[in-house]
């Protein structure tokens, strides 16, 4: 599955989705050390 979202700032909102993963926030995504995300 896909998702796509129109943002004029791409790596703030990286950046605040991999702090959300790594904080617990968000605990049905991960991600690896290229930066692709994944569903657990």
């Amino acid at each position: 599955m896909a998702v796509v979202v129109l943002t004029e700032k791409p790596r703030a909102l990286l950046t605040a989705i991999m702090m959300a993963i790594d904080q617990r926030k968000i605990e049905t995504w991960s991600y690896d050390q290229d930066g692709d995300f994944r569903s657990l």
